[in-house]
């Protein structure tokens, strides 16, 4: 790993062990990561199981100076435990994709030169949105050749 780190995660179900020690993954509970991290990043989606789930007992677990990194959704953290770890020099700084609201003005970090906010929007560079015209645009091809569009999602059963 770069610079002698250790790259620990947290999922419902560990890695098959070969792919953890092909890429020097550890598998951990969530209390140990935080408290042995000095970067956290946050990639989930939002559930119930997952709303809320980074608040102020989790961000007091961390190392003192460590970094927030969160890519998931606005819900996963609690924003005013952030700003309060962040404010007393706790947490060294974050880096947030997203925001509760990210509404023009919404946006409780501005005034925070450790704060990085971006614009949740990777999906939408020109070259993603060409690979979607282009994608559909043969989907239509092939509705109109009377074939199956590619990459169906396949609805649930009404039960």
């Amino acid at each position: 790993m770069p610079f002698g780190s250790r790259l620990l995660y947290m999922a419902l179900h560990a890695l098959d062990p070969t792919i953890e020690q092909q890429f020097g993954m550890h598998y951990t509970s969530l209390d140990d990561l935080l408290a042995s991290s000095t970067i956290v990043s946050l990639h989930l989606p939002l559930t119930e199981a997952t709303r809320g789930l980074i608040g102020e007992a989790e961000l007091a677990k961390m190392p003192a100076g460590a970094f927030l990194i969160n890519t998931s959704r606005g819900e996963v953290l609690d924003e005013a435990a952030l700003r309060r770890a962040l404010v007393s020099g706790k947490l060294g700084g974050a880096a947030l994709d997203v925001l509760r609201d990210e509404r023009p003005g919404g946006n409780p970090f501005a005034d925070l030169p450790q704060v990085i906010v971006t614009p949740h929007m990777a999906g939408g560079s020109r070259a993603a949105v060409g690979r979607a015209l282009q994608m559909a645009i043969a989907n239509v091809a092939r509705f109109l050749r009377g074939e199956s569009p590619l990459d169906l999602i396949p609805m649930p059963s009404a039960s």
